[in-house]
């Protein structure tokens, strides 16, 4: 099989020129087949595939189509050498999961022979510089049997399935926050991701399974982390049904066209469509996640491989390439959205008549606007198959042309009807929302609604006064708890930044961190693509619109609302865990507003600001001996937690008082 994995992979790179350098292995691979595999064996089938690439090179005029006939020539003359080696460990894998490794091993090969290939000059290559060159083939780490194991700090739990690309599993961290992990049948299969996760930093809908972070360093196991899904693939429902409701299907294929509109529309291809990628929600309403957007464009190879006739007699395997359009089995190399048409009519079909279409093949499902896009899309010549994901929407959609919702519209709102910006979506329950960094940290933050409240006290320290109303034009998603020592620690790790020391009580995963300094503040914000608040989106933050002396109301702390001195169990000991005192939330869910610890905010300290606030002068402070702080600590009084009170210190002070807590701002 591996003579077909090399001319599918090649073919699979999309580079037109290789595709024309195998054209003639094509017919090879055909010949095998046909019976004169009895009189060849593999070696002697790669070894003519190496002999053909050679004569194209040094016929070759173009020095791109030289290089890519040099990298045939290098990978085939490589898996000639090493096919029984190659045999060998991919024969040690579980059988299910064989054609996949070996698709991996072969793919990884032609890279490598790629890179050796462009490292030679043109006129080197030409000279014969890499003949007899033969690359190391070791066994890949197993992708299998890994539960148990901790990977970026979440520990596999089960598997969830297997593919392609690799293993994945369910994995948890020790907060219990639920990511799916997936680990490659080959590491060189991350760095291929890595490309394109990187593209994919551009997709932000609702409907796609979102890459969360990329490993590569991991010794043994690069990894991918992902968005995990509560829900059964499609092909979980079609096991269990056989057959899906017209209606239903028609719904599904509704918001695929929809996620395939966003990222075709951002240059995206998905590749690789089917039911195993499409994952319904067990929320209610139950939502459409398309997974693996990127993952499939390095499938691509793979799939190709998989899609000979006897290779899947062989293995057992019949799943992607019924979905594959002609052109991308063919390894046209200018692929576009309409590939992702045609597989999501092969979906439909699959889903309607609970089996993949014939040439040919009407949908019949009683929907008109679900036949019609059937009809459309499922066309063998591209250039006859509906346009694009916009146009398929409104013939679903019966010929009505209403414009497939664009990001702003299709993305979930917050907890309060506002739009959520990109890389923010909602939480698990109200008010909370998640604002993804896509640096393999999530913050939980909490919105605040533009308007004006009441700002400062006029019975209290003089730098509080006057009481008066305060303009806020503009809303904001702030913290919901201090920022954590697991965060910051995170942080730390991806930029080499120092961790702060930590305190007596020891650094504590749920504990805000502490011994910060404001430009240690700073820095992590910047990082995490936040800023610190200022004191007005603070105060607000913490006492809403009535001028409220805590974040609670006007009752004094007590134990089940604040983190002061006065706390029976943490008070002049320790910080407590985020979150510890639920019942002391401000009007908007931010908690740990009083007490716990103080937070730096953005602006240079002016013991008069407030002054100059009430006269309607807002700017705020240019300059300064210190930089703000707001809220009390496990160390202080009960005063020193009013929601009005103001503190001021030099930006470079630690103390194991002082935390601080981000701010994004409303687009």
């Amino acid at each position: 099989m591996i003579v077909e994995c090399l001319v599918g992979v090649a073919v699979a790179v999309g580079n037109a020129v290789a595709a024309e350098a195998v054209k003639d292995a094509w017919d090879l691979v055909k010949r095998w087949h046909a019976g004169s595999r009895r009189r060849r064996d593999e070696a002697g089938a790669l070894a003519e595939l190496e002999a053909a690439a050679r004569d194209a090179r040094t016929r070759a005029a173009a020095e791109d189509a030289a290089r890519a006939y040099a990298t045939i020539e290098v990978s085939a003359r490589t898996l000639a050498r090493e096919a029984p080696g190659v045999r060998r460990f991919v024969g040690e894998r579980p059988p299910h999961t064989q054609g996949f490794v070996e698709v991996a091993v072969v793919e990884d090969v032609v890279a490598r022979a790629g890179e050796a290939v462009a490292a030679v000059e043109a006129r080197d290559l030409r000279a014969g510089a890499l003949d007899g060159i033969v690359l190391p083939v070791a066994p890949p780490p197993r992708s299998d049997g890994l539960d148990g194991v901790a990977l970026s700090g979440y520990r596999l739990e089960s598997l969830l399935g297997e593919g392609g690309f690799g293993s994945v599993y369910l994995a948890r961290n020790e907060l219990g926050d639920a990511v799916a992990v997936k680990v490659p049948h080959h590491p060189g299969q991350v760095k291929r991701v890595l490309r394109e996760a990187r593209i994919l930093r551009g997709l932000d809908h609702p409907g796609i399974v979102r890459v969360q972070n990329v490993v590569l360093e991991h010794p043994t196991h690069p990894h991918l982390i992902c968005e995990y899904v509560d829900g059964p693939s499609l092909r979980d429902v079609l096991a269990e049904n056989r057959k899906l409701e017209a209606a239903d299907v028609e719904q599904i294929a509704r918001e695929a066209l929809d996620v395939l509109d966003h990222a075709h529309g951002r240059g995206v291809l998905h590749l690789d469509l089917k039911p195993d990628n499409i994952l319904l929600t067990r929320a209610t309403p139950r939502r459409v996640k398309v997974l693996d957007f990127g993952i499939g464009r390095v499938a691509a190879g793979a799939t190709i491989a998989l899609s000979q006739t006897t290779y899947r007699a062989t293995m057992g395997i019949a799943g992607t390439p019924d979905y594959m359009a002609p052109e991308q089995r063919k390894g046209v190399p200018d692929l576009d959205g309409r590939a992702d048409l045609y597989a999501l009519a092969v979906t439909i079909h699959e889903l309607v008549r609970g089996e993949v279409p014939l040439d040919g093949d009407a949908l019949d499902s009683g929907r008109p606007g679900l036949d019609a896009l059937f009809e459309k899309a499922f066309v063998p010549r591209r250039e006859r198959r509906i346009a694009d994901a916009r146009t398929a929407r409104a013939l679903l959609d019966g010929g009505r042309r209403e414009p497939v919702p664009q990001p702003a519209q299709t993305r979930a709102a917050g907890w309060s009807g506002e739009p959520l910006p990109p890389g923010m979506r909602r939480g698990r329950e109200k008010p909370v929302l998640i604002h993804d960094t896509r640096k393999g940290l999530e913050i939980e933050v909490v919105y605040v609604p533009a308007g004006d409240f009441i700002m400062g006290a006029d019975d209290a320290d003089d730098d509080e006064k006057p009481r008066h109303t305060h303009p806020m034009p503009k809303g904001y998603f702030i913290g919901r708890f201090p920022t954590t020592w697991k965060e910051y620690r995170t942080f730390c790790r991806a930029t080499g930044r120092e961790e702060p020391s930590p305190p007596s009580w020891g650094a504590k995963d749920d504990h805000p961190v502490v011994n910060v300094s404001w430009d240690d503040a700073k820095a992590f914000c910047d990082w995490a693509g936040l800023r610190l608040p200022t004191e007005a989106e603070w105060e607000k933050a913490a006492r809403g619109t009535d001028g409220r002396k805590y974040p609670w109301g006007k009752e004094d702390p007590t134990a089940d609302r604040c983190i002061w001195r006065g706390h029976p169990t943490y008070g002049r000991q320790s910080t407590a865990p985020v979150g510890s005192v639920p019942r002391g939330a401000s009007p908007y869910g931010a908690q740990d507003m009083a007490g716990n610890v103080w937070n730096w905010c953005a602006e240079w300290y002016d013991r008069g600001a407030y002054v100059r606030y009430a006269r309607g002068d807002t700017a705020h402070p240019q300059a300064g001996s210190g930089r703000v702080f707001r809220g009390g600590s496990w160390g202080g009084t009960a005063g020193g937690c009013r929601a009005s009170l103001r503190n001021g210190r030099a930006p470079g002070v630690r103390f194991d008082v002082l935390g601080f807590r981000p701010l994004r701002s409303y687009p």
